[in-house]
């Protein structure tokens, strides 16, 4: 069986819009307090018996310091993409020279998409990746479409340009098919979810939940579907639904909050109503305070 190496590619080269209205990597983004889409990254690696080191690549050294700010695991390599522009076949190919100890024969790269949701395992594409010894295998959802998620056989990088863009899907695959290569794809069994509007996250956020509230107040109006995350207070008789605060948020008594992000830092006063809207903490450029609650 052959060795594999999670990468996860982290940088967005066109930020999406949940990125510029909340300022967070989608990676950082907690779904439980405390837990971010790159723990749930990694716990869906283990239970896929994936405990090669992970490797997330971001696009610019600003990025490299924004998730250096936070807390990240110790199995954990953070590194930036050196060559703009190169596409993902000619990231992992990139990569790949950092790894030059690693045989073709007994290794592959697992590339994740870093601004989805983690399945719960992995296992169905290993298993078929092994079984069929193929040049690249698809993570997939509803039969054939793709979700995020593949293994490429390091031998398969050598079809790879030392420069210019050189795309996974549209490139690399008929690179392989050419020289005779097996591609297939497995099904996970998991819808693709991507985190880059409201939508998708307080969506991603129901999915991970789902146990009751993490936050309990008799005097709240609180529901399953939260993340409210080291909160500074919350007011009597406010009711928070469907929605993610962060850290250090003040929410006033009789204030409704439903299908929002809260910002760090954001004060929510008494008896305001903040309704499918992004509120962004006082250090992020764009959406401010004062345009959200007006």
């Amino acid at each position: 069986m052959k060795k594999i190496i999670p990468v996860i590619l982290a940088g967005e080269v066109r930020p999406s819009l949940l990125r510029r209205q909340t300022g967070l990597l989608p990676l950082e983004i907690p779904l439980r307090p405390g837990w971010t889409n790159l723990d749930a990254w990694l716990k869906c690696l283990r239970a896929s018996s994936i405990e090669h080191r992970t490797t997330v690549l971001v696009s610019s050294a600003h990025e490299l310091r924004q998730l250096r700010s936070r807390e990240v695991h110790h199995n954990v390599d953070l590194m930036v993409d050196q060559r703009s522009h190169r596409g993902t076949g000619g990231i992992l190919a990139d990569f790949r020279l950092a790894h030059r100890g690693v045989q073709a024969e007994d290794a592959a790269f697992l590339m994740i998409e870093g601004n989805c949701l983690a399945p719960p395992t992995l296992e169905p594409l290993v298993n078929e990746f092994h079984r069929t010894s193929a040049a690249i295998a698809f993570g997939t959802f509803s039969r054939d479409r793709l979700r995020g998620v593949c293994l490429v056989a390091e031998s398969s990088l050598n079809l790879v340009p030392d420069v210019g863009f050189f795309d996974l899907k549209e490139q690399l695959v008929m690179a392989i098919r050419q020289s005779g290569g097996k591609v297939i794809g497995a099904d996970l069994n998991d819808p693709l979810l991507r985190l880059t509007s409201l939508s998708s996250l307080l969506e991603a956020i129901a999915r991970i939940s789902g146990e009751g509230p993490e936050y309990a107040r008799e005097d709240v109006i609180l529901t399953a579907d939260n993340c409210i995350h080291d909160i500074e207070w919350v007011g009597s008789g406010a009711g928070i639904v469907n929605s993610l605060l962060m850290p250090g948020v003040k929410v006033g008594d009789g204030a409704i909050v439903a299908r929002s992000f809260v910002g760090s830092g954001v004060e929510i006063p008494p008896g305001q109503r903040v309704i499918d809207a992004v509120i962004a903490s006082p250090h992020v450029a764009g959406l401010s305070q004062r345009d959200a609650l007006a």
